[in-house]
């Protein structure tokens, strides 16, 4: 696999990993109406790591790796949605110049950031995200 000799039970732990964490994230992206993204980065992180991904690098290929699923699963969605005539096209012809700045803001800002940056970003949305899950209080409040 990859040119890179593994134990098969080094593997099999590995594909159980994803395929656990590919659960979680599913059921609380339904349940919660969130990204599977808060989930699957973790593991991510724990399988990029077990492939020798440099460290220096590791976080950014899980995050970058993560949201590039979101292209794939939107797009998906989106699709759906549309042949149901579930999709304000306007909507998505509105915010795309704001989403690209985004992306490219994002990009460039990511440059220039350490993994341990990253970590920390991260580690700060889901908490608040967490946050604003279990208090009624902040749901009210626009992040």
């Amino acid at each position: 696999m990859l040119g890179l000799e593994y134990d098969p039970a080094q593997l099999a732990q590995l594909i159980s990993v994803l395929m656990i964490a590919g659960l979680i994230a599913g059921f609380v992206a339904g349940l919660f109406g969130i990204g599977g993204g808060f989930v699957v980065v973790p593991a991510l992180l724990l399988v990029f790591s077990f492939f020798g991904v440099d460290g220096e690098v590791l976080t950014h290929v899980a995050i970058g790796t993560s949201l590039a699923t979101i292209i794939v699963t939107s797009s998906r969605s989106v699709h759906a949605h549309n042949k149901r005539g579930a999709v304000d096209l306007q909507i998505i012809k509105d915010w795309a110049p704001w989403l690209l700045i985004g992306v490219v803001g994002g990009i460039i800002l990511a440059q220039f950031m350490d993994g341990r940056s990253l970590k920390w970003i991260f580690s700060i949305g889901v908490f608040l995200m967490g946050l604003h899950f279990i208090m009624p209080v902040l749901k009210d409040v626009k992040l």
